[in-house]
């Protein structure tokens, strides 16, 4: 699997997880806890694969990693939404990633 496809799969799945699982929560349904933990998993999955991203690409200066370190770290969710829809495009642009 292709490190661009596992990126937005666990960002896709690991979201879903998360929403679906804190409905479930407010609900007061049982089983929200297995995609709660799905989802915090899938979370943690996309967290190291975008900072293994950015830290490693050459196109971004140091002082825009570490502001992109701290925004995951703070708001992961909404920092993961930015990241995926812009900011992904332009750390990888022309850079090729062999598994």
């Amino acid at each position: 699997m292709k490190n661009y496809t596992l990126l937005r799969f666990s960002f896709y799945i690991g979201l879903t997880s998360i929403l679906v699982g804190a409905m479930l929560k407010l609900s007061h349904i049982q089983h929200a806890k297995p995609f709660l933990v799905i989802g915090i998993l899938l979370s943690i999955v996309y967290l190291t694969m975008s900072l293994r991203e950015i830290w490693t690409s050459i196109r971004v200066n140091k002082e825009e990693k570490i502001i992109w370190t701290i925004a995951f770290i703070l708001m992961n969710i909404l920092t993961g939404l930015i990241y995926f829809m812009f900011g992904s495009k332009r750390v990888v642009a022309g850079e090729v990633y062999y598994d």
